[in-house]
């Protein structure tokens, strides 16, 4: 139920977030995009609905491939149900996720990029929170394993989420569309 209503939101966010995107491409460049817009946000929903679902077995796989080689031991399915209850804090947290990610098209200010990322990184650490219990025990393994063991995948969040904002600041330096 955790993760329908994850797709759920995720697909409603995401269709908010196209649209008022595309109301602003629109001023842009005219109603010539207006059918391409349409397609785009129809897409943002679907994608964001069954990328749920996905997002949710690739973590599950992860922790459990992680957690095999720390010595755990339990069953795929209960590491299933319990990483389920990780997208809690994104639920709860979608209005100010959405509004971030608004606020980084229109104003493409170094500030709002900051904003977004360093929210989006405590978010994770939220979640992470709930992937040490999830892997602890649905996998019988020691705190201290169960943290290391979900620390990987946080680490690697971050790395590629720094990365992905050095370069988008980077692009849009470029382009001369940075806002500082």
């Amino acid at each position: 139920m955790v993760v329908i209503a994850f797709a759920i939101v995720s697909a409603v966010s995401a269709n908010f977030v196209s649209q008022t995107i595309a109301e602003e491409l629109v001023k842009i460049y005219g109603k010539e995009i207006e059918t391409v817009i349409a397609v785009m946000g129809a897409l943002a929903f679907i994608s964001a609905f069954l990328g749920s679902f996905l997002n949710w077995l690739i973590i599950t796989a992860i922790l459990y491939a992680l957690s095999v080689l720390a010595g755990g031991k339990g069953s795929f399915s209960v590491l299933l149900k319990f990483t389920a209850f990780s997208f809690i804090p994104s639920i709860i947290c979608s209005p100010v996720t959405s509004y971030l990610t608004i606020e980084v098209f229109k104003s493409r200010s170094l500030d709002a990029f900051l904003s977004l990322s360093i929210f989006s990184l405590a978010l994770m650490l939220w979640q992470y929170v709930y992937w040490v219990f999830a892997v602890k025990n649905a996998r019988n393994l020691s705190f201290g394993r169960a943290a290391a063991v979900s620390a990987i995948p946080v680490l690697v969040y971050a790395a590629l989420s720094f990365y992905s904002l050095n370069m988008q600041i980077e692009g849009l330096k470029s382009l001369g569309t940075l806002r500082t």
